[in-house]
């Protein structure tokens, strides 16, 4: 059933992000509109990247596996990972990315309602764009972070990962060294530095548990609440 509407999902975001893209594309009338389009893809990844940093903090360190629906399918699997990290990548297309899919639903279907027939002024173009770029970079995490563990991604990952758009392995590997508490973010990787060297991460935890330290079950195995 869970495999059943993965997939479904996978099909409708697609269907969806289609069509953003297209209004997108039909909303393009000068080189101003190209350069304002890129501007918020870029910001969209740079974003993207932060959220994915955010949810995998909060999965690794704060969420309980026994939430409804979210526990099992979404922190679980977070967590699982750290114990076999190749797991991922033995993951076939809907698995690693059909709960995004789903995620991404409403918030593609919401925009694209908002935006009527035609995309209105450059704030408009840019929102479009914004939503866009984040369900392709947010939507695809799971993805990127799975080519980031492979040992051959194919050759235009590679390429994308060499020019540092895409997260790489290399980078990756920082995060699975016990006790597992940097490096979070697994789209381009961008924001990782500044997060760890801030101690933005730490600093959040620390408050949101009123001062209270927490450490693993046991070095090197999950991270259970």
């Amino acid at each position: 059933m869970q495999r059943s509407l993965e997939a479904l999902a996978l099909v409708a975001a697609a269907a969806l992000g289609l069509g953003l893209a297209v209004r997108v594309v039909g909303s393009l009338s000068a080189v101003g509109d190209a350069l304002l389009v890129a501007t918020a893809l870029l910001l969209a990844h740079l974003a993207a990247d932060l959220v994915s940093g955010l949810v995998h903090w909060w999965a690794d360190r704060l969420a309980s596996e026994r939430l409804p629906y979210l526990g099992p399918h979404f922190i679980r699997p977070f967590r699982e990972h750290h114990e076999d990290p190749q797991a991922i990548t033995r993951h076939d297309f809907i698995e690693t990315n059909g709960n995004l899919a789903i995620a991404w639903l409403l918030p593609l279907a919401a925009t694209l309602g908002l935006a009527g027939e035609q995309t209105q002024g450059a704030l408009g173009l840019f929102g479009l764009s914004f939503v866009l770029g984040m369900a392709c970079s947010s939507g695809f995490a799971n993805q990127i972070h799975k080519w980031a563990h492979m040992e051959r991604p194919p050759s235009a990952v590679c390429a994308l990962q060499r020019a540092r758009l895409l997260l790489d392995g290399r980078h990756h590997a920082r995060h699975h060294v016990p006790p597992f508490d940097r490096c979070y973010c697994i789209t381009s990787g961008w924001l990782d530095a500044p997060l760890d060297r801030w101690g933005v991460f730490p600093a959040l935890e620390h408050w949101l548990r009123g001062g209270r330290a927490r450490a693993p079950e046991r070095a090197g195995e999950r991270l259970a609440p």
